[in-house]
């Protein structure tokens, strides 16, 4: 089961369709057995209004094809994966990169000036001059001699300056949050915004709540597609919300007092063994109880 529902999340992130030949199902026409394809080796036409699918070449019967896709476009089969979907944040990446590279390699600007306040050259005295003087620098690494009014002026550009840095680190994290808010954070990109103790807390919440939790609930539909009706799948979510120890055992509390957990409801999630008297609802005895303030009937 892991396994399989790592194939198929696999498939959507990386090409927003999930391609399978139903094996098996019931008289009921829910899913027994399902073989998962790889996205890249499947392919359709469109033929008179009905899909025909291939999968390396062969045919796929309709009624044994089951697929499903994410970022639907009208008119279009297949779904758009969600690169394609952000293929802008991805081009200005790639270009900055690119654009980088020639800047520092190839000199978008010249590496120095060699000038003369004095003297009038032609094109021709200047490449002699140029020659002259890199001849004198390469390999040799030769102090150079100029004659009169000649001034040497390196040109030195710093990365940051450029702002390519700041370029790619942006579009890197662009290109993270292509699948959902908060995974550029998760990786570790700066984002530009402020980090105090309450988002560090409730990055975790925004990371299932916007970005995982779409994701597991395409799993949990396919998935619910193998059981016997009304029954569904339901992933367990708490698993990206854990807390620390105090703050389980208060949560654990409030459940317990308001009576929607039992004592060994509380025990199995936190991996103890359960007791003889821990599935009737709790109710807590007079020492968990408040002092009661003074009154008519307490003085």
């Amino acid at each position: 089961m892991e396994d399989w529902s790592y194939r198929a999340l696999m498939s959507w992130l990386l090409r927003g369709n999930l391609y399978g030949e139903s094996l098996q199902r019931s008289a009921t026409g829910f899913l027994q057995q399902m073989d998962l394809f790889h996205p890249d080796r499947v392919t359709g036409a469109l033929e008179d209004g009905a899909v025909t699918w291939f999968m390396q070449g062969r045919e796929i019967p309709a009624d044994r094809m089951v697929h499903r896709r994410v970022n639907p476009v009208s008119g279009v089969v297949q779904g758009l994966s969600p690169v394609q979907m952000h293929a802008a944040a991805i081009g200005l990446q790639l270009t900055a990169g690119r654009f980088g590279l020639r800047w520092f390699q190839d000199g978008a600007l010249p590496g120095a000036l060699l000038t003369n306040g004095e003297v009038d050259l032609d094109q021709d005295q200047a490449d002699k001059v140029k020659a002259k003087f890199m001849a004198g620098l390469r390999g040799r690494r030769e102090p150079a001699v100029l004659g009169k009014g000649w001034q040497y002026n390196a040109i030195q550009v710093n990365a940051e300056e450029s702002q390519f840095l700041q370029t790619r680190g942006y579009s890197t994290a662009e290109c993270a949050r292509i699948f959902g808010p908060g995974i550029a954070e998760i990786l570790g990109y700066e984002t530009g915004g402020s980090m105090t103790y309450a988002n560090v807390q409730d990055r975790d919440l925004t990371l299932l709540k916007y970005a995982v939790g779409k994701w597991l609930r395409r799993l949990e539909r396919l998935l619910s597609q193998f059981l016997l009706r009304p029954q569904y799948v339901r992933l367990n979510r708490d698993a990206l919300l854990e807390t620390n120890t105090v703050q389980r055992y208060l949560a654990h509390a409030s459940a317990l007092g308001n009576h929607w957990e039992t004592i060994n409801e509380v025990r199995a999630t936190e991996d103890q063994p359960p007791v003889p008297w821990g599935d009737a609802p709790f109710t807590p005895g007079p020492a968990a109880l408040p002092a009661a303030g003074p009154g008519p009937d307490n003085p």
